[in-house]
């Protein structure tokens, strides 16, 4: 937000839309991450969210952190009238993490799970390479 706020001289809903859904995007990426390596923060005595609430909190979490981040991301694009395809490569991404949250909140799995944690880290990238470079195409 801060970035966006430098560049138009405001804070205006585009960049709170960009804020949160990044603020959103952490848990899909956090959450993942203390699924596949559970036992090991359990052994180290630190409380994780999976380690507190259980397996079943932390999928409906994990999918909903990413709906609400594929939701708040399509938003902010199309706040910033990016183009049809821009719009479309960024949907697609986004049906991809929806997907793979669904398909790992109903079939768990750790292979789903590291799928997952991966595959948001790569949503992540392409959105904030989407924003960077789809002003100049």
């Amino acid at each position: 937000m801060a970035g966006r706020a430098l560049v138009v001289g405001r804070i205006d809903a585009a960049g709170l839309l960009l804020a949160l859904a990044i603020v959103c995007w952490i848990p899909s990426h956090n959450l993942t991450l203390g699924m596949l390596y559970s036992a090991d923060y359990l052994n180290a005595g630190v409380p994780t969210f999976l380690n507190v609430y259980g397996s079943a909190a932390t999928r409906v979490a994990v999918s909903v952190s990413s709906v609400l981040t594929v939701v708040l991301m399509a938003a902010a694009f199309d706040l910033l009238k990016f183009s049809v395809p821009v719009s479309a490569i960024l949907g697609a991404g986004g049906l991809g993490l929806v997907g793979l949250g669904f398909y790992g909140l109903i079939r768990p799995s750790s292979q789903a799970v590291s799928a997952l944690y991966k595959y948001s880290s790569i949503y992540m990238l392409a959105a904030m390479l989407l924003l960077s470079f789809a002003p100049l195409i």
